[in-house]
């Protein structure tokens, strides 16, 4: 048996280490505000969702390398109505409920959320990257309850990944809007460059409110999403970001 599970980790660590290169290769991947996350206890991760999350997808594998810990992820609950795909999730990406999420934090793990989800996947702009979140609070709840504070992340360029038509994304926005099936047109994902930054902990206090909370989570991202994300910027100058290590576009005032 501990032969077994020798081979398993080593089958992790080589899995991890590739997913790493990949992402240092193709994306030339990196991670700024890395010491916000400890190597130990429970913290709450809260993402914008690009098109492709491939910072959702590229950052556990870099804590896994670095700490040897599990990142766990809550997906889109529309995933349940898609037939075979839920059984896509393990017990590292799951579709909720609210209980699950205190339990994997109160367990002392770290857990990674989008609030936003599938709606701000299909239907955030690239030249604005605007939060879609609604009055998502539920995340804030979690966070109170498992008594956790919560780190706002936010990639550069993810939405640049790919591109998605408009005019496709309107006409099946209703559709969408009336089965929570996800449906979405893009072309990509492209060699773009890739930056995770990771703010500085919110704390919460007993006194505000779970909509107080996410208020201030969301501010937060969007602060970041403000001073990091040049715009305007094409796709082609995120990729030449990527290759000749230059940033074009401004950030937005």
């Amino acid at each position: 048996m501990r032969q077994l599970f020798a081979i398993l980790r080593i089958i992790t660590f080589i899995s991890a280490a590739f997913m790493v290169l990949y992402g240092k290769i193709f994306y030339d991947y990196e991670i700024k505000g890395f010491e916000h996350i400890p190597p130990n206890g429970p913290l709450l991760l809260i993402y914008y969702h690009g098109i492709l999350p491939m910072d959702m997808i590229l950052f556990p594998f870099v804590v896994y390398l670095r700490d040897r810990r599990i990142v766990y992820s809550v997906v889109e609950n529309s995933f349940e109505s898609i037939p075979y795909l839920n059984r896509l999730t393990n017990r590292f990406a799951f579709l909720g409920p609210l209980e699950r999420c205190i339990r994997v934090l109160n367990d002392g793990n770290l857990l990674q959320i989008s609030p936003g989800g599938m709606r701000e996947a299909m239907y955030s702009s690239d030249k604005t990257y605007e939060l879609i979140w609604s009055k998502r609070k539920g995340f804030a709840k979690a966070a109170k309850e498992a008594e956790v504070n919560i780190v706002p992340v936010f990639t550069t360029n993810i939405r640049h990944l790919a591109w998605t038509f408009d005019w496709i994304q309107r006409l099946l926005r209703p559709l969408y809007e009336k089965t929570r099936i996800p449906m979405v047109v893009f072309l990509g994902g492209f060699p773009v460059k890739l930056t995770t930054y990771i703010g500085e902990q919110i704390f919460w206090d007993y006194g505000e409110t779970d909509q107080e909370l996410a208020t201030k989570t969301r501010l937060a991202v969007e602060e970041q999403i403000k001073r990091y994300q040049k715009l305007p910027l094409s796709t082609w100058d995120a990729v030449k970001e990527r290759f000749c290590g230059k940033e074009t576009g401004k950030a937005k005032q």
